[in-house]
C-alpha cells in the first residue's frame, strides 16, 4: 500500500491542477454573471477544488487508477470547457 502513495501524490500534482483549471473554467463560464464579473471568484476556487482533486485521488485502489481517473476527468472537464467555449461563442 504504501509504495502506492508516491505515484497517486504525483498523479494529483500533476493531473489535479489543469482538472481544477478545467472545473473553475466552467463555473467562470456558466456562473452568474460574466465571465469577467467571476474571475476573482475562480481565482480563490482553483486552490480548494486543486486540494479536494489532490485527496480524492488516496481514495483510488492504485497509483495506476489514479492516474487513469485523472486522464478520464481532465479529458471530460476540458472537452466540455471547449463545448461551453463553443456554444458562448456562437450565441453571440
Amino acid at each position: 500500500m504504501a509504495h502506492e502513495l508516491p505515484a497517486k501524490t504525483l498523479a494529483g500534482i500533476m493531473l489535479g491542477m489543469p482538472l481544477a483549471f478545467a472545473l473553475c473554467g466552467l463555473y467562470g463560464y456558466l456562473g452568474p454573471g460574466t465571465l469577467q464579473d467571476n474571475y476573482l471568484v475562480v481565482l480563490w476556487l482553483l486552490l480548494p477544488v486543486w486540494t479536494a482533486v489532490m485527496s480524492m485521488t488516496f481514495v483510488c485502489r492504485s497509483g495506476l487508477r489514479a492516474w487513469g481517473w485523472l486522464i478520464l476527468g481532465n479529458a471530460a472537464g476540458f472537452g466540455l470547457l471547449a463545448l461551453v467555449r463553443h456554444w458562448l461563442a456562437a450565441s453571440a
